[in-house]
């Protein structure tokens, strides 16, 4: 963890506003001193008032259903950590496209486009667990219309009222950040039951200890076939325990590592 988010000095880091967050504002490259975490501890402010901003916000998610009592609540990104979805250039066309087949596609008449979206290995065993053994969440910084209709390919059955995207995110525009963030005490659930699972550290700055950092998923990745069984292996152990940070945090040093890296105070 602690190499990953420091890997964000030595490259070019883009604006990730999630899939279809394109069509509504372009992926520029942004330069690489706004991420220097020398300069991190200027962005505080802004997170502040955000956190400020939320306190008064309803609650997310409804009240917790018997079905969910004694259970986890997991939080998944969708983009690059349970699929990989492919946008045709205009120009490019098919050239960028990934090497193996897709999985499915998906039309977007609304952007004018359409998406090939590549599933992670394991993604249907994982899914079954996501499901059946703990209270499941997506939570994407793509836009609800992009979302919704891949987790109805993916996941018809998927809870709607447990389905967050970009309209949730909060927006911090920063000098040179402009990205979405989420705040997970939005959801209306104690963090001592909640994980949060993504592929991109800047999203931990709202999780800290809840995190669980996965490798980010690219259609043609060969390295990342055994991580969701990893990730369920995982989440069977944080159900051993009274508040899951006690463990995330000796195994991952998420909220450690932000800290040292001046990304929290």
């Amino acid at each position: 963890m602690i190499k990953i988010l420091r890997s964000l000095r030595q490259t070019n880091h883009k604006q990730s506003y999630g899939l279809f967050g394109w069509f509504k504002k372009k992926e520029e490259k942004v330069d690489d001193s706004a991420y220097d975490p020398e300069t991190w501890k200027q962005l505080q402010p802004a997170f502040n008032k955000v956190k400020e901003e939320n306190q008064n916000k309803p609650k997310l998610l409804p009240i917790k259903k018997k079905q969910y009592s004694d259970k986890l609540t997991v939080v998944m990104e969708l983009d690059e950590v349970l699929v990989y979805s492919f946008v045709p250039d205009p120009k490019d066309m098919f050239m960028n496209a990934p090497l193996r087949q897709y999985d499915f596609y998906i039309d977007l008449p609304e952007f004018d486009n359409f998406v090939h979206v590549y599933k992670r290995e394991q993604l249907d065993e994982f899914l079954e667990y996501f499901l059946n053994h703990t209270e499941p969440v997506i939570w994407s910084k793509g836009s609800r219309i992009y979302v919704e209709r891949v987790l109805e390919k993916l996941c018809p059955q998927f809870p709607k009222d447990h389905i967050f995207c970009q309209e949730q995110c909060n927006l911090v525009e920063e000098d040179d950040l402009e990205d979405y963030f989420k705040d997970i005490d939005l959801l209306g659930r104690d963090r001592k039951k909640v994980v949060y699972v993504d592929a991109k550290p800047l999203s931990f700055w709202t999780t800290g200890d809840n995190s669980i950092p996965v490798r980010m998923f690219v259609a043609d990745n060969t390295d990342t076939k055994d991580d969701l069984q990893k990730l369920m292996n995982i989440l069977e152990r944080l159900k051993q325990e009274n508040d899951v940070r006690d463990y995330l945090k000796k195994i991952y040093k998420v909220e450690e590592t932000l800290r040292e890296t001046k990304f929290i105070e």
